[in-house]
């Protein structure tokens, strides 16, 4: 996808909301990271995941964010 299109779609404004529901600083990354997937079986795996914690939240269920560490550091230090 080009730059115009990513601007006209206002991509870049859409992922800054995004990193302000992210539950941490490794999540606020990845968001920050992301570009638009393009090729047809990751788009519909990515939807099918996304229908999946939909019906989990819709049935009740909730998701364990609250909690979650940033571990980057003592994971460069065992590598």
């Amino acid at each position: 996808m080009n730059s115009h299109t990513l601007s006209v779609l206002e991509y870049d404004k859409i992922k800054d909301i995004v990193i302000r529901f992210s539950a941490s600083e490794p999540g606020r990354a990845v968001v920050a990271g992301l570009v638009p997937v393009v090729e047809r079986e990751v788009v519909e795996r990515l939807l099918s995941e996304t229908r999946e914690c939909m019906q989990l939240l819709a049935g009740g269920e909730s998701l364990p964010l609250d909690g979650i560490k940033d571990i980057g550091q003592q994971i460069e230090k065992l590598q």
